[in-house]
C-alpha cells in the first residue's frame, strides 16, 4: 500500500466504523424479535384440555430484515450530492471517491443519508439565507464530529481528542447562534403583534361605531327608471307603408 492510499485509508475506515455504529444502533432499537420466550414456547406446549395435549401451531419464521446498505443510488441524486459536496465540504471528496471504489454499499449509504441534507439546505438557502449559513456550517461541524469520533475510538492521539473537544464547543456555539437568532426574529414579531394590538385597542369605540353604523344602514330604494323622449318618440312614431 502506497502512502497515499494509508492516508486514505485511515479515515475511510474510521468513517465505516461510525456506520457501523449507526447501522448497529438502527437494529438495536428494533426491540426484540418476534420469537417468543422460552417459558412461553413450554407453557404452550404443556398446555392441555380435558387431560389431552394440544398440537402446539406452527409458527411462522420472522421475515429476514433487509440490509441497510443495499440499493442503488440515481445518477440524478449521485450527481447532486458529490456537487454539493465539492462546494461545500471538499474534504469529503476523496473519502467518498475511495468508497465508490473499494466500498460501494457505503458509498450508497452515504450518498442516501446525504441527499435529503442537501436538499434541506438548498430550499433553506432560498428561503433565509442568514438561517442557511448557520446551518450548512452546522452540518460541516457535525461531519467532522463524526469522524473525529470514530477516529478516537481507534487511536489514542491526544491530538484527535482535542480536535474532538474543540469541534464539540464549535457545534454548540452554532446550535447557541442558532437559538439567538431564533430569539430575536419572536422577539421583532412579538413587538410587532404588541403594537397591533394596542392601535386596535386605542381605536375600539371608534371601530364598534363605525362598523354599527355599516351595518345598521338602510338601503335606499332603487328609483324607477322612466323612459327618455327620444325612446317615446321611436315608439310612436309609424312605420314606412302604413300610412297608405
Amino acid at each position: 500500500m502506497t502512502a497515499p492510499q494509508s492516508r486514505i485509508m485511515r479515515p475511510c475506515m474510521a468513517l465505516l466504523a461510525a456506520f457501523a455504529l449507526l447501522a448497529w444502533a438502527a437494529v438495536a432499537v428494533g426491540g426484540p424479535s418476534d420469537d417468543a420466550s422460552p417459558s412461553r414456547r413450554s407453557e404452550g406446549r404443556a398446555r392441555s384440555d380435558g387431560g389431552t395435549t394440544k398440537t402446539p401451531k406452527k409458527r411462522t419464521p420472522p421475515r429476514k430484515k433487509r440490509a441497510s446498505g443495499g440499493g442503488a443510488v440515481s445518477p440524478q441524486r449521485e450527481a447532486a450530492v458529490l456537487a454539493f459536496v465539492r462546494k461545500n465540504h471538499p474534504d469529503l471528496t476523496e473519502l467518498l471517491a475511495y468508497l465508490k471504489d473499494q466500498r460501494p454499499r457505503e458509498y450508497a449509504r452515504a450518498i442516501r443519508q446525504m441527499y435529503p441534507v442537501s436538499e434541506r439546505l438548498a430550499k433553506l438557502r432560498k428561503n433565509d439565507s442568514e438561517r442557511y449559513e448557520i446551518a450548512l456550517q452546522s452540518w460541516k461541524v457535525q461531519s467532522r464530529v463524526q469522524l473525529l469520533a470514530a477516529q478516537a475510538k481507534m487511536s489514542d492521539d491526544p491530538a484527535i481528542h482535542q480536535d474532538l473537544e474543540k469541534a464539540l464547543r464549535e457545534q454548540i456555539d452554532l446550535r447557541c447562534e442558532l437559538l439567538a437568532r431564533d430569539r430575536d426574529k419572536f422577539l421583532a414579531r412579538a413587538k410587532k403583534f404588541e403594537s397591533q394590538r394596542k392601535h386596535l385597542e386605542a381605536q375600539r369605540e371608534k371601530s364598534v361605531a363605525r362598523q354599527l353604523k355599516m351595518l345598521l344602514r338602510k338601503e335606499k330604494p332603487a328609483k324607477k327608471k322612466t323612459p327618455s323622449k327620444k325612446g317615446a318618440q321611436k315608439k310612436t312614431s309609424p312605420k314606412k307603408g302604413d300610412s297608405k
